[in-house]
């Protein structure tokens, strides 16, 4: 992510949600709503922009949800 087209259009909460998964892996949508506070649909917008823009990823195991920041 670190120079990419994508970085310029981040804002704090965009960069929470980044620094969150780079300190902890793989986290839940619960988990990261209650560590950012952002509200829940606001939240939801920035995680699929997030991942259009292929700086996270959405994986499900054990039929739970979790998001990652995609390797590469």
């Amino acid at each position: 992510m670190e120079g990419s087209i994508a970085e310029e259009f981040l804002d704090d909460r965009d960069r929470a949600i980044i620094s969150l998964l780079r300190e902890k892996g793989l986290m839940t949508p619960g988990e990261l709503l209650k560590a950012t506070g952002i509200p829940r649909s606001a939240f939801y917008r920035r995680i699929n922009r997030l991942k259009r823009e292929g700086i996270i990823e959405q994986i499900n195991m054990a039929g739970k949800t979790y998001y990652r920041l995609k390797e590469g």
